[in-house]
C-alpha cells in the first residue's frame, strides 16, 4: 500500500505553508481581535473533525499556548515556533488549500499531514509549555 501523500506533494505543501501561511501567521499575531476569532474557529473545527489517533491531540495545547503567548503569560518559546504553529493551524483551518476540504475522505488528509509535521517540529516547545502549564495553571 502506497503512501497517502507523496514526498513531492508534501514538499509542495510545505512550500505553500511557508510562502502563503507564514506571512498570514505573522500578520495575524499583530491583530488581537482577529487571532482570538481564529483560535475560536479552530476550537470549533475540533468538534467537527474527528481526531485521527494522537495526531490532533495537541491542537488544544497549541491554542492554549498561542493564547498564553499573546497575553505574555508564557514567553519561553521562539517567535519562529509560534509563527510555524500558527501557520500550520491556518493551513488546517483553510477550507481551500492543496486538497479542498469539501472533497469527502481526502479534504482534511493533507491538512492533518501538514499540521502533524509542524507539531512534530514544535514538540519540544509543546512539552515545555505543558510542564509550565502544570505549574502555573489550575485545570
Amino acid at each position: 500500500m502506497g503512501r497517502i501523500i507523496s514526498t513531492a506533494s508534501m514538499k509542495y505543501k510545505l512550500g505553500m505553508l511557508k510562502d502563503r501561511y507564514m506571512d498570514k501567521a505573522k500578520a495575524l499575531l499583530n491583530d488581537d481581535e482577529k487571532i482570538e476569532k481564529f483560535l475560536q474557529e479552530c476550537e470549533e473545527i475540533l468538534f467537527v473533525v474527528p481526531a485521527i489517533g494522537d495526531i490532533l491531540s495537541d491542537i488544544p495545547t497549541i491554542i492554549s499556548m498561542l493564547r498564553a503567548y499573546l497575553k505574555k503569560e508564557y514567553t519561553d518559546v521562539s517567535n519562529a515556533t509560534i509563527i510555524s504553529l500558527l501557520a500550520g493551524m491556518l493551513y488546517f483551518a483553510a477550507p481551500v488549500d492543496f486538497v479542498p476540504d469539501f472533497i469527502p475522505g481526502m479534504g482534511k488528509v493533507d491538512d492533518i499531514a501538514i499540521l502533524a509535521f509542524v507539531i512534530r517540529k514544535a514538540e519540544p516547545d509543546l512539552e515545555k509549555y505543558k510542564e509550565w502549564q502544570k505549574k502555573h495553571c489550575l485545570r
